[in-house]
């Protein structure tokens, strides 16, 4: 028997990062050796019951995976989906469809997988709380192609800007140009 689950919890801002190591994306490997494995601090809660596998991967493809901030206590909601194996309570498989609900935004997984993208192209990514410090503090941003009028999710400090199409995941350098002025040893006497 098969039980598609969800673990939840709720982890404040300055734990955040720790304790998410072991999410779905960066944790333990599970039972298929594949998927990574979901929450540790939550207790599953069960939501159907499977007699075959592939009938509760299919239902656990429909769910998606959620990071909330709570700006009431500064922390963060997170709700993580899997399966678990009757047999000997192990996880058999997860999702990693994560969607996050920031002060800054509602992101959508395929949003979220581009953040991720972006910021392995630019070498950035160690961990999911990656994608939320980084988010959190602008320099990830949700944008448009004014051309295409495609979403992209785009990268910015003081060095460049780097886009990436949320929907074929294809990735825009661009250097950023500095004005120029005149410099000190311009100035004649």
């Amino acid at each position: 028997m098969y039980k598609l689950c969800y673990a939840e919890a709720l982890i404040s801002l300055k734990n955040f990062y720790a304790i998410r190591q072991n999410c779905v994306i960066e944790g333990e490997l599970c039972a298929t050796g594949n998927k990574k494995y979901v929450i540790k601090k939550g207790d599953p809660h069960y939501v159907r019951p499977y007699s075959i596998l592939n009938d509760a991967v299919k239902s656990l493809e429909t769910e998606e995976n959620l990071i909330r901030y709570q700006h009431v206590d500064n922390s963060y909601y997170v709700k993580e989906w899997f399966i678990l194996d009757d047999r000997d309570n192990r996880v058999v498989e997860t999702t990693e469809n994560y969607r996050l609900v920031s002060a800054n935004g509602n992101y959508k997984p395929q949003e979220v997988r581009a953040m991720k993208h972006l910021l392995e192209y630019l070498k950035f990514y160690q961990r999911l709380s990656t994608i939320i410090a980084y988010e959190k503090y602008g320099y990830l941003v949700l944008d448009m192609n004014e051309n295409t009028f495609k979403l992209l999710i785009r990268y910015e400090d003081e060095r460049q800007i780097v886009t990436c199409d949320v929907d074929s995941l294809e990735i825009i350098q661009k250097p950023k140009t500095v004005k120029s002025s005149k410099g000190k040893g311009d100035n004649k006497k």
